[in-house]
This record gives structure tokens, C-alpha cells and sequence, in this order.
């Protein structure tokens, strides 16, 4: 028995040695993929920029960023969310994209901006018959009611503006609810991205005439964004640089402009 005993222990030491080495080879090529190649992509239903379609991630922006990870050979599945949960995640945690970011000084410092999607404005607007709403400066907004997108970046203007920040404000979650809060007359003014406000007008079977803007909150030079969360690594930032830089060099950008918006480009109706 004693010589049974000494005969299969350096056996079972070698099989245990050799299983061992064989979890560490497949650990070691199964963590990087996930470690460093793989993203986290949020964005919100934006339309034209992003959305749905058959519940698929689409839109101009949308085509723009799966050519970049393309470009980047980098994984990440992209999740149309809702924007204060998505903002919050890319403030707090490491490898995590977000779009279409509008890039202002409050977000500067807080995020790695990739690269520009389109140029943009956020202002405030009324139905047009509205006849009682008169806006002709700042100190006559807050007498109004404000519809804001949390966390959007009319809504963190507003917040810090001396006196913008007086106004009411009534938030909502998806840009899908700004027009039924304006049409039941739940809020006086809504604060919108130019291009979303007019594809939610088609949306609604509305005609651009039966609504205005009154007040313009960003607007010079505003760029929509595609950017990275700041607890990410420079090599991720860098990586995910140069893949874009690509993209645009390569006329992918411009030729996807034109596909979605023909010779007006992005400009407003």
C-alpha cells in the first residue's frame, strides 16, 4: 500500500501542475478582451443622431461610432438608454463612450472628447400660438414653465446661469416626451437640440411653422460629441483618437452626412 502511495503522488503532482498551466494560458487570453477591448457604448434616443429602428441602434451619429470601434478594433455593444443614467455611468466609470454629447465648457474637463459628430444649437421654443408667451430677454424666462432633459446640456446651463437657474423647471427622461408636455400644456417653453425638435415634429405630424424658438441658449460653435469617460486609460483614449481621426480622413463622416441630410448637411430647416 505504502509503495501505491509513493508511486501515484509525482503523478498527481504532474497532472496538477499541468491543469494549473492550462487554466493560466486560458485565463490569460480570455481577460484581455474584456479588460481592454471592450466598451461600454451608450447613447440616447435622439433622433436624427441616434435611435431605434426595428430595435436595432441606428442613426447618423450612430453609423459614425461603429465605424470608429471598426476602425479602433475594439468591441462594445451600444445601448440607447436614458441620458441621465448613460451621463451619470460615463462620469463614474472606466471605458465607457457616449454620444452625441454636446461639448461645452461645464463637460470640458469632465470627459475625453473623441471626435466632432455635428454641429448643433440648443434653444428654447414655443408652440406658436402661444401668442402669451414674449421672450425678448433673459429676465423674462423664468416666469415661464421649462421643459429640460435631465443632465442634458440645455439643463446643466440653466442650473448654473444666475438667473436662467429661477426658472421652472420640469424635467423629462426621453426626448419622446418633450412635445407631449408642451401640447398639453404641462410646460410654457421646452429647451431642445435644433435638429431632434424638428425630426419630433415629423414624428408628431407636425409642421415646422407651428412652432418657434424664442431664446437661444448654445449655439456658437456647439459641436455634438462622441466622447470617452475620464477614468479610462490614456491608451484607450488614444487608440480610440487615432480610429477616429481615421474615419475622418477617410471622408466616411461626410459621406454619411450626405446620405442622411443630402446637400443641407446639418443644417436647420
Amino acid at each position: 500500500m505504502l509503495f501505491l502511495t509513493e508511486a501515484i503522488l509525482p503523478l498527481a503532482n504532474v497532472m496538477c501542475k499541468r491543469l494549473l498551466a492550462l487554466l493560466a494560458l486560458c485565463f490569460s487570453f480570455s481577460i484581455p478582451a474584456e479588460t481592454q477591448d471592450e466598451l461600454t457604448v451608450l447613447t440616447e434616443s435622439l433622433a436624427p443622431y441616434s435611435f431605434l429602428d426595428n430595435g436595432q441602434p441606428a442613426g447618423f451619429s450612430t453609423e459614425i461610432v461603429k465605424e470608429v470601434l471598426k476602425q479602433a478594433n475594439m468591441r462594445g455593444a451600444i445601448h440607447v438608454a436614458v441620458w441621465e443614467g448613460a451621463y451619470q455611468k460615463a462620469l463614474l466609470e472606466k471605458n465607457v463612450l457616449i454620444y452625441s454629447m454636446a461639448r461645452t465648457k461645464e463637460r470640458e474637463d469632465l470627459f475625453y472628447w473623441i471626435g466632432e459628430l455635428a454641429p448643433t444649437k440648443v434653444r428654447l421654443w414655443k408652440l406658436t400660438d402661444r401668442s402669451d408667451i414674449q421672450v425678448n430677454s433673459i429676465e423674462q424666462v423664468p416666469q415661464y414653465r421649462l421643459g429640460v432633459l435631465s443632465e442634458g446640456a440645455g439643463e446643466i446651463y440653466i442650473r448654473s446661469h444666475p438667473i436662467l437657474s429661477k426658472v421652472k423647471r420640469i424635467h423629462y427622461r426621453y426626448t419622446d416626451q418633450l412635445f407631449p408636455l408642451l401640447l398639453n400644456n404641462r410646460i410654457d417653453l421646452m429647451a431642445g437640440v435644433d435638429m431632434a425638435i424638428y425630426a419630433q415634429l415629423q414624428k408628431h405630424g407636425m409642421q415646422a411653422s407651428e412652432i418657434q424658438p424664442v431664446f437661444s441658449l448654445l449655439d456658437k460653435g456647439l459641436k455634438l460629441y462622441l466622447a470617452l469617460s475620464k477614468p479610462s486609460s490614456n491608451e484607450v483614449y488614444v487608440k480610440l483618437k487615432r480610429a477616429y481621426q481615421r474615419v475622418s480622413d477617410s471622408g466616411f463622416i461626410e459621406k454619411t452626412r450626405q446620405r442622411h441630410f443630402g446637400n443641407e448637411g446639418l443644417t436647420d430647416p
